[in-house]
């Protein structure tokens, strides 16, 4: 499994799995991730569409948008080293 950076997003294909936002000063660097390894699809109906979105969700619903980390790797191990590596 091949994942990238798009737009900001974690992104394996077209779909995220990831978001992450980024602090940096002259001395310091600060990067924050959500990752999603596994959810519950019937609760992606409370999710409301953002007002910002990037341009590659083509205005997607979260269920065709989103992909889960755990139908890739078989243990969060496995992707974490991966992760790492790729870093």
């Amino acid at each position: 499994v091949d994942f990238a950076l798009r737009e900001n997003d974690y992104v394996i294909g077209s779909k995220k799995f990831g978001g992450n936002a980024q602090y940096m000063t002259r001395h310091r660097w600060l990067h924050h991730s959500s990752l999603l390894w596994d959810f519950n699809s019937e609760n992606m109906q409370y999710l409301k569409m953002p007002q910002k979105t990037p341009n590659y969700r083509q205005n997607r619903n979260h269920e065709e948008f989103l992909c889960k980390l755990s139908h890739y790797y078989s243990k969060k191990e496995d992707f974490n080293e991966r992760f790492k590596k790729r870093l």
